[in-house]
């Protein structure tokens, strides 16, 4: 507790968060002022400037030291444990009590999510230490054979696979997402095999660590019965979680600030009590709320913040240490609560702290891109039975830079069709799609079960003599065989009661770039926008929807129909290279589909075929085809890549075709003497433990009509040749690249 509010602040408490509650959710909801983004209103958490002038906030997390321990101690430290329990079941009279609790409630669901099977495994084994030192005090802590600190009882993971320095990453993962262990101090001893957690010195012994465990739950406890007593909604438990937690701590380095019990029993810690407290209190409130973690390797400096799953199915940014003010009156601020990636990196300084250390990236959700703005659901008192109101979602990284030339091409009566890339000239206006995806959801929106959505970047530009009024229904999307009646209109806000056959009503825009259910083209006016399509996931034959089409067709004021102008093409999808984990006998998939090899998850979110690339003019007769590759390593070491490791396949005149990437130098058929972009995957290079890594591969291949280049499909080969030159799994992915 901060203690210039130490004498009147535990019997106002409640009325201050009540308060502060109702003036915070007001200024974000209804009509009233937005709320202050991250870029107008800098954190107010006891800022500092750097040598370079640049405001800074505070951090503090510290790596804990792992010491080599030998296999005679571990096995001294066995044996011990085994008396320890012996002995407390022969003395149960003289036992602490422990109140009895489901002590699971603290942990987060968010820390298994990205586990493979191995490390989950382990995980599980640090559950159940965890759970035989807090229950009851048969345990005391073992010292080291230099007693200089105070040991468990050993951990295996040699047996799972898992090398050292992933257990000890597991370690602090796992005390960060279960923070109700509160005695480890998260330094270790380690061998090969096994690893052993260290305990605070002042709960070392069982029962004054039973005592500390009823006090400190005991008061953790109220606190959460407090917040669910007053908030109603999910918001409504961020917001007063955050405001208590700023409210009841001084910003304060200690000998327990890595630890929840700093947060909760000294009111003095960092940004690690901040992050576990938080952690602890959210996830007891039933919000999946998980820890972020960054390190400055120039400044050993570590930070932690959480990660939280909001009703919107989005996950968001919420720093409590950089909401917490000492200075202001009233104790906190809320810049840092529910921010997307955006405003949680608004400055240099803040990009090093909140972006995810590489050996938990692959643990830790993916942000929203932009901040959550609280609505009057958040704001209702009473249990709503409505959802909440939808917010703009993370979404698949945007494609390249349009080159699209929409000032191509001139209106020809008769139609036209073509494909992504494609500039189509009807009798009003130009239009073309550069970019278009598959996503699970959009905004907050959730298709029905089986549907997916469709999200379509369309440019237009005027090309008559008057301004144009457009409709959302102007542009229909179909799929499947060029037989098939399926169709649907874009998700569109509503207008009138009346609904068009297929067409889906929603409150309102899902985002600011999507296009309107009305709007204006002007005289030579160019607009850009997003169409959002919701359709079926699988075909009636059960085969994946991958094919669609996007239509419109003329129709003129004197009921005369025109024609009918068609852009056909395939989404990518988005991109989670967390999702899956390797199993044996290789796998096959398309745009967005991650595949899982043994040593690394990839997959292509973008394909095109161009006439040329960065100065590189193909033969004659020939196209090159650019692919948008993203992986990351799943390996326990780095793993060496080569350009060589992916070959493009298609078929030619009845028979297999392929080809190397432009960059490889495979009997000097194609040298390269350098890269043509820096996006290029060069010929050779390293991939990480952890790392994620992307970059285009640049192909030659036959152009449309020569070579018996007759269709448009490709496939991205990966197979696996292992160190004993015996040949593993084959991996494809299908490909129809678009044209620009």
């Amino acid at each position: 507790m901060k203690r210039i509010k130490a004498i009147t602040i535990r019997r106002i408490l409640p009325v201050i968060l009540a308060a502060a509650m109702f003036l915070s959710l007001l200024a974000g909801c209804g009509d009233g002022p937005e709320r202050a983004s991250v870029e107008s209103e800098a954190p107010t958490g006891a800022p500092v400037e750097d040598s370079r002038g640049e405001t800074t906030l505070p951090v503090g997390t510290r790596d804990a030291e792992d010491v080599m321990i030998s296999d005679e101690e571990l096995d001294d430290i066995r044996s011990t444990v085994e008396m320890m329990e012996e002995s407390y079941h022969y003395n149960a009279e003289e036992n602490v009590t422990v109140g009895s609790r489901d002590w699971t409630i603290y942990s987060s669901p968010l820390g298994r999510e990205g586990l493979t099977e191995a490390e989950a495994k382990f995980y599980d084994r640090l559950e159940e230490l965890g759970q035989r030192y807090i229950a009851t005090d048969a345990l005391n802590g073992i010292q080291n054979s230099n007693s200089e600190w105070y040991l468990t009882d050993r951990v295996l993971y040699g047996d799972l696979g898992l090398v050292r320095e992933q257990a000890l990453n597991l370690v602090r993962w796992f005390l960060y997402n279960n923070p109700q262990y509160y005695f480890f101090t998260g330094a270790t001893s380690s061998n090969s095999y096994y690893t052993t957690l260290q305990i605070y010195d002042f709960v070392s012994k069982g029962e004054d660590r039973a005592k500390v465990t009823n006090e400190l739950f005991e008061k953790l406890d109220g606190w959460i019965q407090q917040v669910d007593q007053q908030a109603a909604t999910t918001y409504q438990k961020e917001l007063l979680v955050n405001n208590l937690l700023c409210l009841e701590n001084e910003y304060e380095f200690g000998e327990y600030d890595q630890s929840l019990y700093s947060a909760v029993m000294l009111g003095e810690t960092v940004c690690a009590g901040f992050a576990k407290a938080f952690c602890a209190m959210m996830n007891a409130l039933d919000v999946d709320t998980t820890a972020g973690l960054s390190r400055n390797e120039e400044e050993n400096m570590g930070h932690a913040w959480n990660v939280v799953r909001f009703d919107d199915g989005n996950f968001y940014c919420v720093d409590v240490c950089w909401n917490n003010d000492d200075e202001s009156s009233t104790g906190y601020s809320n810049n840092y609560l529910n921010v997307g990636e955006a405003d949680s990196k608004n400055s240099d300084y803040a990009r090093t702290y909140h972006t995810y250390q590489p050996a938990f990236e692959r643990y830790i959700p993916v942000i929203a891109a932009v901040s959550y703005t609280p609505t009057a659901y958040d704001a209702d008192t009473k249990k709503p039975a409505a959802t909440p109101a939808p917010t703009p979602s993370a979404q698949p990284t945007p494609s390249a830079p349009s080159t699209v030339d929409l000032d191509s091409g001139s209106y020809r009566e008769g139609g036209a069709s073509g494909g992504q890339g494609d500039v189509m000239s009807s009798y009003w206006f130009n239009f073309a799609v550069d970019d278009a995806y598959t996503c699970a959801s959009y905004g907050g929106y959730k298709p029905a079960a089986g549907n997916q959505l469709v999200v379509v970047h369309i440019l237009m530009k005027n090309t008559f003599s008057k301004a144009i009024n457009m409709f959302h229904t102007d542009f229909k999307l179909r799929w499947g065989d060029t037989a098939s009646s399926a169709y649907a209109w874009p998700l569109s806000t509503r207008e009138s009661g009346e609904l068009w056959e297929n067409e889906i009503h929603i409150d309102h825009l899902l985002s600011d770039d999507q296009l309107p259910a009305k709007y204006e083209l002007e005289v030579d006016g160019r607009k850009d926008g997003l169409l959002i399509y919701e359709v079926p996931a699988k075909l009636p034959d059960g085969t994946d929807n991958r094919s669609f089409s996007l239509s419109f067709k003329e129709a003129f004021s004197s009921d005369k129909q025109g024609d009918t102008y068609t852009i056909d093409f395939t989404p990518r999808g988005t991109a989670n290279l967390n999702t899956g984990a390797y199993q044996k006998g290789g796998a096959t998939g398309y745009l967005g589909d991650v595949l899982n090899t043994y040593w690394f998850n990839f997959t292509v979110d973008d394909a095109y075929t161009c006439a040329s690339y960065g100065g590189y003019q193909p033969a004659a007769g020939n196209q090159l085809l650019v692919v948008h590759l993203l992986m990351k390593n799943t390996f326990s070491r780095n793993v060496k890549m080569f350009d060589g490791d992916f070959e493009l396949i298609w078929e030619s005149m009845g028979s297999e075709a392929s080809a190397w990437p432009i960059t490889a130098t495979v009997d000097d058929a194609i040298p390269i003497e350098s890269l043509l972009s820096s996006d290029m995957l060069p010929a050779e290079y390293d991939l990480s433990i952890n790392q994620t890594k992307e970059g285009l591969l640049v192909f030659e291949v036959p152009a449309p009509g020569t070579n018996g280049a007759d269709n448009n499909t490709y496939a991205l080969f990966f197979q696996e040749h292992f160190a004993d030159d015996t040949v593993g799994d084959d991996y494809a992915i299908l490909i129809t690249p678009s044209a620009r």
